[in-house]
């Protein structure tokens, strides 16, 4: 459970539709046979985005199912894929790559690389 930050190209942020002041792109490692699975029937790159409960509209106290997805936003995606129940393991360890000084920007559920 890895988030790498690195500085944008460009061409990434022409590629992902970002603003032009977006200097930096976060890549995500997430080990999951499931996304492993896409990635190689697929062959590319997979762009996803975490959902939070305000934007579901949904409160706090209660869960994300793929159907409130559907409802709220289901018109906004190319696909919802539900893994169904699963153990959250925690947020991911973020680096950051883009500055001149590496760094450990937070302490997650992936293991310390330096």
């Amino acid at each position: 459970h890895y988030t790498f930050i690195f500085s944008a190209t460009k061409m990434i942020t022409k590629a992902l539709k970002a603003s032009k002041t977006d200097h930096e792109v976060g890549i995500r490692f997430v080990p999951s046979i499931l996304i492993d699975s896409i990635l190689e029937q697929f062959n590319g790159p997979l762009l996803t985005t975490n959902l939070t409960k305000d934007m579901l509209k949904i409160s706090e106290d209660e869960d994300i199912y793929s159907y409130l997805i559907e409802e709220e936003i289901g018109n906004q995606v190319g696909a919802i894929i539900d893994p169904g129940e699963y153990e959250f393991r925690g947020v991911s360890t973020i680096y950051n790559f883009a500055s001149e000084r590496r760094e450990c920007i937070r302490e997650g559920a992936g293991k310390l690389l330096f």
